[in-house]
């Protein structure tokens, strides 16, 4: 190093490390008149603390980088106005974008549940409390929407912003509404199997259970239309809701919709999922989207006493128990 020096008439700059310590060297040319390296000047200075903090720091970077990398939630370090600057491979998994993909992104480009607005007001809550935990949805690239929870935290160092975790709790979600909305359903067939074995006039009947069926919110709706001995439908309905008058006339000029169509047809349980071009101009209110009409007909050893269709959220339409109960009321009430 000093022959270096000498050689190049230029200072030079190196660490040293032994006896467990770290030296960073200086050494600098000192010239003559003639501008030759007459004498050196040498300092040393002990930087054995500031390497072991470094060290310590790389340590932590390091042990973040693989909590980050390894978590089986999704994670996020978002600037304080918004801006993705981190993801994992949890995030990039459950959204569907690549890592490059989401760098750079506004994360009310992924937030489905609030406006940008909303957003922006949320981040500035978090930054006066801190930290927050809260669900919302997030979209995916695909389109999806996905039900989240988010565990966030906001941090001042290097650049200002929150430490974001995301759990999808959407298969959780579903279940719980899936189990709270046959408990309405239940309560509803409770009701309508009461005023079966109370009532003596079908009329009256009919009428009881429409009402009884959408009581609770797990019928939308629910018609019942009667049917004459050669299984044709009789004008003569009984529903909740405006609709009603118009699905009278309908059937008085005998234009029935294709579900009680089908329904006459099939012994089963008909699921017409929205929209469907069958339907038509049908004046039924099922023309809702994600929703669905249930149809059966009201049969007794053989004969076919009418039908009774119902509306219901298209995500339980399908599902066996969903389908068991409807067929279990229906069968009552023939």
């Amino acid at each position: 190093m000093v022959c270096k020096v000498i050689a190049e008439g230029r200072p030079i700059y190196f660490e040293d490390e032994r006896y467990g310590a770290t030296v960073l060297n200086s050494i600098y040319p000192i010239f003559d008149k003639d501008g030759k390296v007459e004498r050196l000047a040498i300092f040393g200075m002990d930087i054995t603390a500031a390497r072991r903090v470094e060290s310590t720091l790389q340590n932590h970077e390091e042990l973040y980088r693989d909590i980050t990398g390894t978590a089986l939630d999704g994670y996020l370090y978002v600037s304080f106005d918004g801006i993705i600057l981190e993801a994992n491979e949890a995030y990039c998994m459950l959204s569907g974008y690549t890592l490059e993909e989401l760098l750079g992104m506004h994360i009310s480009d992924l937030e489905a549940n609030e406006s940008y607005e909303q957003t922006a007001t949320h981040i500035c809550k978090v930054i006066e409390s801190g930290k927050d935990r809260f669900e919302t949805k997030h979209r995916t690239k695909n389109g999806n929407i996905l039900d989240i929870e988010v565990t966030t935290a906001y941090s001042e160092k290097t650049v200002p912003g929150f430490f974001s975790f995301f759990r999808d709790v959407t298969e959780h979600k579903q279940t719980e509404e899936r189990e709270q909305h046959l408990k309405k359903v239940l309560l509803a067939i409770r009701k309508a199997t009461r005023s079966i074995i109370r009532a003596s006039d079908p009329d009256v009947l009919i009428r009881q259970v429409c009402a009884d069926l959408t009581a609770t919110p797990g019928y939308l709706d629910a018609w019942i239309v009667l049917a004459d001995e050669k299984d044709h439908i009789r004008p003569s309905a009984s529903g909740i809701g405006s609709e009603r008058e118009i699905i009278r006339e309908q059937l008085e000029r005998g234009k029935y919709p294709f579900c009680m169509i089908s329904a006459l047809e099939n012994n089963g349980i008909i699921v017409i999922d929205q929209p469907d071009p069958n339907c038509g101009d049908c004046a039924l209110p099922c023309r809702h989207v994600q929703m669905s009409r249930m149809v059966r007909r009201l049969h007794f050893e053989g004969r076919i006493y009418g039908i009774l269709t119902v509306l219901v959220p298209t995500a339980f339409a399908h599902e066996k128990e969903e389908q068991e109960l409807f067929i279990g009321i229906a069968d009552d009430l023939g």
